[in-house]
């Protein structure tokens, strides 16, 4: 039974006793980075020549290359890649391990040249999902793409975007821009439910779920039973946003539902 072992051991080449090559390393670096106010970068992180503005979070093991840029207030979760002609706008949100391309490998492999390579441009209020791949294109300002999906086309309408590649889900519509006066706001949400029971506090705010921070306020002030009763049997009545979006309501309507 140990035959195949011992023969398999007199076949593996002799290990040296010292490496005859050794390799060159290189060490994680934060350098000519450009930061605005108020940025926290968690370590490790790989960033170099690019841009940081006010406020902006990133996450441990990213890696932000030379010529990228990233908006005011934006948060940038673990795990992601930001490449070069990559520029992000104000007050996104970029989940765990997303990655961004610029080579297309139009000539039947990678480039070393960076004209070969091309440029993405997301605008102001993108939450991009855990996982997605982003190839060079253009987002429009005020779109969800949900975790996983792949975008592979310019985006230019609001709104909210899953898949292999990604597509609009047309029954949906969401406004992420907090200044739009068409969609409830967070202080017209705690009006509606002020005096009310926890239940019904709940209930207002699946109505009024499209406004994010509002319902988050509206949830976590109701008992766990009620969520979760109130959640299970109203899931229809949650916009899709709420499932797709990998925003804090999201997330935390998923697990009253899964438990």
């Amino acid at each position: 039974s140990s035959s195949w072992l011992k023969e398999a051991k007199q076949s593996l080449p002799l290990m040296p006793d010292k490496m005859l090559n050794e390799p060159r390393f290189v060490d994680i670096a934060f350098k000519d980075v450009t930061c605005g106010t108020g940025v926290r970068v968690v370590r490790p992180t790989n960033a170099y020549g690019c841009h940081l503005g006010d406020d902006v979070f990133v996450g441990p093991f990213c890696e932000i290359q030379r010529g990228a840029k990233i908006g005011d207030r934006t948060r940038v979760q673990s795990h992601s890649f930001i490449c070069d002609k990559v520029t992000i706008g104000e007050d996104c949100f970029i989940g765990h391990g997303v990655t961004f391309v610029n080579d297309l490998f139009r000539t039947g492999g990678f480039s070393r040249s960076d004209e070969d390579w091309k440029a993405t441009v997301i605008g102001n209020h993108v939450c991009i999902g855990s996982g997605c791949n982003i190839l060079p294109v253009s987002i429009c300002s005020n779109v969800v793409i949900g975790a996983g999906s792949v975008v592979t086309k310019d985006i230019t309408e609001p709104g909210v975007y899953f898949g292999n590649p990604a597509r609009k889900n047309l029954k949906t519509q969401v406004i992420l821009n907090k200044d739009d006066e068409t969609f409830p706001r967070p202080d017209a949400v705690e009006e509606a439910v002020a005096g009310k029971s926890s239940a019904q506090r709940l209930a207002v705010g699946l109505q009024q779920s499209g406004c994010f921070f509002g319902l988050l306020k509206v949830v976590r002030s109701c008992t766990l039973a009620q969520q979760r009763l109130t959640c299970c049997s109203n899931m229809k009545a949650i916009p899709e946003i709420c499932y797709y979006s990998g925003s804090p309501v999201s997330e935390y309507l998923r697990a009253l539902t899964s438990t």
